[in-house]
Formats: structure tokens, C-alpha cells, sequence
């Protein structure tokens, strides 16, 4: 999981908090990930958008916290 935080997540993407799971999402792609599982879950990004918008560096210490790192 650490491996995937290092990436680089382009500009377009924003992170978000659905019922305590960090995703993150692209509209322009129509593409959205569930951070919650390992691997992350692909999911339908209208389900992100209700939740509550989060920078980057709140969704990594939300992945990490979820994944015990």
C-alpha cells in the first residue's frame, strides 16, 4: 500500500471520506478507487462524490490508518 501512495496522483484527481473509507476520483475518467481494501477497489464514482472532499495528505493518513502502516 505504501508503494501506491508514492505514486503520483495527477491534478485531476480529488480524495475523498464515504463512510469512513478514503477514496479517490477522477470525473474526467469517470473512474473512482476504494483506498479501504488492499488491493484498491475499483467502485462507481457517484458513490464517492456524497462523501466529504479531503486533501492528499488527509487521505494517506487515512489509508495508513486503515492499514496499520
Amino acid at each position: 500500500m505504501e508503494e501506491r501512495l508514492a505514486r503520483d496522483f495527477n491534478s485531476d484527481a480529488d480524495f475523498y471520506l464515504v463512510d469512513g473509507r478514503p477514496c479517490v476520483v477522477w470525473t474526467d475518467l469517470d473512474l473512482a478507487y476504494d483506498y479501504s481494501v488492499a488491493p484498491p477497489k475499483e467502485i462507481h464514482p457517484f458513490i464517492v462524490i456524497g462523501g466529504e472532499k479531503i486533501d492528499f495528505e488527509t487521505f494517506k493518513t487515512q489509508v495508513r490508518r486503515i492499514h496499520g502502516l
